[in-house]
């Protein structure tokens, strides 16, 4: 069973599979959801843990760095790239990063880098 739930009209809905009607949810639930976001926003950022990366259990987060060199954002994505927990398709990784050297270096050479 796929619950699914999205607002239509600034109405909170719900369908229990793809296919299914769309009905609209119940107070107590709507409630409980706002619970959920209030108790989430309470969480300082650093310390809570959004998609598959695995920064928010290190001491240092990518985005400290970032504010203590002042990184622009190039710099601050191959940060996060040599940082970020390397499964899968290793090489992709640091093909990636070549790839945003290499654009660093040509915004360099004209002059649009410091």
């Amino acid at each position: 069973m796929d619950y699914e739930e999205k607002i239509i009209n600034n109405v909170l809905m719900f369908r229990n599979r793809p296919d299914g009607d769309w009905h609209q949810v119940s107070i107590e639930k709507m409630s409980q959801r706002l619970m959920e976001q209030k108790d989430s926003l309470e969480i300082k950022a650093s310390e809570r843990h959004v998609g598959t990366a695995n920064y928010s259990q290190k001491k240092i987060q990518p985005w400290d760095i970032w504010e203590e060199y002042n990184l622009d954002a190039w710099d601050a994505d191959i940060i996060k790239r040599v940082l970020r927990t390397k499964e899968g398709n290793l090489k992709l990784d640091y093909e990636k990063m070549i790839h945003i050297c290499q654009k660093q270096i040509e915004r360099i050479e004209s002059g649009d880098k410091t």
